[in-house]
């Protein structure tokens, strides 16, 4: 008997291809079948530590985004405090700078005026003299005692016309207004010549006949306060040595550095910084 042969496919590729993916399944199935529990019960922790983590991440990048936008908006409103500062600190600034040039200007104004008022009061005080450290008691006379004075530095009889009188309470001085510079002049002139003539014993209550504590006696012209602010600070000067002398003269107050140079009138104590700073 005779077998007839078997028909050949019309497509052999694609069965062999479908054979090939139906063993493959076959192998995966029987590969699971096959797995052990405990390998079953891993992967399924890995899976859900996975699924965990990603859950986690995506929370915890939400949150890093949330702050990122807050910092954000926090530096834009720090950036627009600093802008208003910067503002407010030109601001202060400008008005700074104002008043520092009204103050200057106020402060020379101030200084113009006092020299101004310090010249009159000069005017004023050009005949005057001051007798200072002659020691005050009860209805004295002060008449007497400048004559006295006179007697003692060999000085004419004094100029009728002067106004004598004691100015403030204890300690204050014997006031002489002359009524020319002349008198005054004589004065001064006799008491220096009478200190140097006497530099063991310069003009005293002693020499004068008063009793009780010894005290020098001064007699110079009458200054103005500024005047006396300028001489006490322009002293400072020939204490430390850079000037050799100083002394006042018909209300100025005048520096010499060293013998034989010229005298230097000061006028201001801006002057006297200046000289200072030398």
């Amino acid at each position: 008997m005779q077998r007839s042969p078997i028909k050949a496919s019309s497509h052999p590729d694609l069965t062999l291809e479908n054979v090939s993916q139906n063993q493959e399944s076959i192998r995966n199935i029987n590969t699971r079948k096959r797995r052990n529990p405990d390998e079953q019960q891993l992967e399924d922790l890995k899976s859900d530590l996975l699924k965990s983590f990603k859950e986690m991440m995506t929370t915890e990048i939400a949150v890093i985004k949330l702050q990122n936008s807050e910092i954000l908006q926090s530096n834009l409103e720090i950036k627009k405090q600093l802008e208003e500062n910067a503002a407010n600190y030109k601001d202060i600034r400008d008005r700074l700078l104002t008043l520092e040039t009204k103050h200057e200007a106020a402060i020379e104004r101030i200084n113009l005026l006092e020299t101004q008022v310090n010249v009159l009061q000069k005017q004023f005080l050009k005949n005057i003299i001051e007798i200072r450290n002659i020691p005050q008691h009860d209805n004295e006379d002060v008449q007497n005692i400048v004559k006295n004075v006179y007697k003692t530095l060999q000085i004419p009889v004094i100029d009728e016309h002067a106004a004598i009188y004691r100015r403030g309470k204890k300690k204050g001085p014997i006031v002489i207004e002359y009524q020319n510079a002349k008198n005054k002049e004589l004065l001064l002139k006799a008491v220096k010549k009478y200190n140097s003539a006497n530099k063991d014993k310069p003009l005293s209550t002693d020499n004068l006949g008063f009793t009780g504590a010894f005290s020098r006696v001064y007699i110079s012209e009458s200054l103005t306060f500024m005047s006396k602010k300028i001489l006490a600070a322009a002293r400072e000067l020939t204490k430390n040595g850079s000037y050799k002398y100083c002394w006042a003269s018909r209300g100025n107050i005048l520096l010499r550095k060293e013998d034989g140079q010229p005298a230097i009138v000061i006028n201001s104590l801006n002057q006297l910084k200046d000289f200072a700073s030398e």
